[in-house]
Parts: C-alpha cells; sequence; structure tokens
C-alpha cells in the first residue's frame, strides 16, 4: 500500500509539527510505503529519520496554483494525505485529510481578502466531503466538522496531537522560586487573546504586584501594536527555535494561554510535559488537552487571569501540585500513539476505497 504525505507545510508552527513527527515514525507503518510532497531540503532537516522518497513540489499554500502543482499528479492512485483542508482536486484515489480547525471560517478576516475566503469556505467543504475519513486532531475540532453541512460523522476519526517525551521532559530539579516568571506562547493574531495577558499585566504592575511576562511568538514591535511595552516586566522574545522553546517552558514558573479558540492546543501540552503548570483559556479544546491539570478562565476576564496569575506566582506547593498533575496529563498524548492511529485510518480509507 502506498500513501503520499503532502508535506509542504512542514515548517509552520502547529501544522508542521504534526507533519514532522508522522513522517519520523513512518518507518514503523507496516504494510505501508510512505512518500512526501514538499520541499525535499526542509523534509530532510526537519525528519531527519523519514527515509522515505520525496517528490519535489515548493508551490505555496491556500492558492489555486497547488490545484496543478506535482502533488495531484505524483504517485497516481496513491493514497493521499492532505494535513489540512486544501485537498488537491483533480486528484483520483482514495484521500484522508487531517483537518486542525476551522479557524478560517471562524475568523474570515484573517485571510487577505474575498477571493481567499470564498476558496477557503468552499475547501473545507469540499474536503470534508470527498475525504474518505477526517482525521479531527481534538473532539472540539470533531464536532465543529460534524455541523457541516452533508458531512458524513462516521466518516471522522479523532486522532490527539502528540508530544516527544524524549524532548519535552522536566528538568531533574525544578527551578529556583527567587524571582519567577510566567511565558505565553502565541502569535499576534486576535484570537490567541494577548491582549488580555497584558490588561491583567498592568492591573496587577498598578497593585504593586509586579509580574514577569516573557511572550514568545511575539517581538518589541508587536507589543507595541498590542498596546505593551517593552520593560523588564514585559518582552517579546520574537520567534524562538524548538529548543528554545523547551528551555522556556523548562524554565518558566507558569504557561499563561488565554487563546479564545484552538484546534488542540500544542503549548498547553508541550508546557505540561516539560514540568510547567498551566493557566489556559476554557474555550473550545483547551479543557480537553488540559483535563483537570490547569486553571481553566475564561478567556476574555482580564480580572479573573490577574488574580489567578497571582495567585500562583506566590504559593509555590500549588505549582508544584500542578506541576505533576500536568505531567501526568502529559503522559496520555504520545507520537507514537498518534502515528499509528494515523496509519490505521489509512488502512480502513483504502480498503473502504477499493470496495466502492
Amino acid at each position: 500500500m502506498n500513501v503520499l504525505v503532502d508535506a509542504r507545510m512542514i515548517r509552520h508552527t502547529g501544522i508542521g509539527r504534526t507533519i514532522q513527527n508522522l513522517l519520523d515514525r513512518a518507518g514503523g507503518a507496516e504494510g505501508i510505503r510512505i512518500g512526501a510532497v514538499g520541499d525535499p531540503a526542509l523534509i530532510r532537516e526537519a525528519s531527519p529519520r523519514f527515509t522515505g522518497p520525496v517528490i519535489g513540489d515548493r508551490t505555496g499554500i491556500y492558492s489555486l496554483r497547488e490545484q496543478v502543482s506535482p502533488r495531484v499528479r505524483a504517485w497516481s492512485g496513491a493514497l493521499f494525505h492532505c494535513p489540512h483542508y486544501n485537498i488537491p482536486l483533480a486528484r483520483r484515489g482514495p484521500l484522508v485529510s487531517t483537518i486542525h480547525d476551522l479557524i478560517h471560517l471562524r475568523f474570515p478576516r484573517y485571510l487577505p481578502g474575498p477571493a481567499a475566503r470564498a476558496y477557503a469556505e468552499a475547501m473545507i467543504r469540499t474536503a470534508a466531503l470527498r475525504s474518505a475519513r477526517i482525521i479531527a486532531v481534538s473532539h472540539h475540532t470533531a464536532r465543529d466538522i460534524a455541523a457541516l453541512p452533508g458531512v458524513r460523522e462516521d466518516h471522522i476519526r479523532v486522532i490527539w496531537n502528540g508530544v516527544d517525551h524524549d524532548r519535552y521532559s522536566p528538568l531533574e530539579k525544578p527551578p529556583e522560586d527567587g524571582l519567577p516568571w510566567a511565558l505565553a506562547v502565541a502569535g499576534e493574531k486576535p484570537h490567541k487573546n494577548l491582549r488580555t495577558l497584558i490588561a491583567a499585566q498592568r492591573s496587577l504592575l498598578e497593585s504593586g504586584v509586579k509580574p514577569r511576562l516573557r511572550i514568545a511568538g511575539v517581538d518589541a514591535d508587536g507589543l507595541k501594536r498590542l498596546g505593551g511595552e517593552t520593560s523588564p516586566w514585559l518582552e517579546g522574545l520574537g520567534m524562538v527555535s524548538e529548543d528554545e522553546l523547551i528551555g522556556l517552558y523548562r524554565a518558566a514558573a507558569v504557561l499563561l494561554f488565554p487563546s479564545e479558540y484552538e484546534g488542540f492546543g500544542l503549548p498547553v501540552l508541550e508546557a505540561m510535559a516539560c514540568g510547567a503548570p498551566v493557566i489556559c483559556s476554557n474555550a473550545a479544546s483547551l479543557p480537553e488537552v488540559a483535563g483537570d491539570a490547569a486553571v481553566l478562565l475564561p478567556p476574555h476576564d482580564a480580572a479573573a487571569w490577574a488574580r489567578a496569575w497571582k495567585d500562583l506566582i506566590g504559593d509555590a506547593p500549588r505549582r508544584r501540585q500542578l506541576r505533576e498533575a500536568g505531567l501526568a496529563q502529559a503522559r496520555r498524548f504520545d507520537w507514537n500513539t498518534t502515528a499509528r492511529a494515523t496509519f490505521e485510518v489509512y488502512r480502513e480509507a483504502a480498503a473502504e476505497w477499493a470496495g466502492t
């Protein structure tokens, strides 16, 4: 059985992490020959354990050009796994799509114009209708997909994202409590809701409490656009490497994650695996990922975020309790399990296609 994986998004933060870890485990797919399509150099660099064939395709994503790119006809007849909704419409053969979220339906303003919005809406619905199986990364995303007109709910399979416990692991000795600081991992997009954290911090500073916040994913200029200002208490780290991110998770006293919408929420899981206590919003998929191992808050209640932040920074025993709970919760998620479940979906989709 041949499977071709669209790996053009392998360097994206969320979807890319899924592609990387799936390809790295392709050698364990018994009876399945897995190839990838995308930039060969990026694929080999991002997934060094992947030894399968790579078809070159550097076509941009979410574009009309990708509908005539090499991925459309490469490995004709093989099952094609598209890691998001931008399926190749002209391709023949069984199709599996992973839909991480419906953010382009929920927040159409993120797209550059009416044409892009129309393309995204049409493609999401087409992917959901044409895929032999749809992989949703959370039960929350599965419910969103099932609500689309005409989608067969029995074609949806929930497969959680995972975490690489060999890399995302805690320090043997937790960080010293001398000057604890908080970490946020997010970009500037409005649904990431960093303005709530900045407002919460401002209210604490005005009350005489001085909590330090470091944000990975936003630089100093980004802070200004979000209404903040670089200071000894607020730092925009910009984009960081994966190794740098792991170091930040391990050293932070708490991860603050106020997002109002996620398809999964990898930073919550990764922080827990590294031993960081977590305060996150109670929206979308985040309660599913965090379980009972985090403090859950309404995403836009800045006063509640300020109180929880202040209380946790001042309560070392509570931080230790959340650390242990988070480590236990993170052990429920593993990329090896994700890969095995994905390979089983390939078999299921191929068998159904062969029987039609």
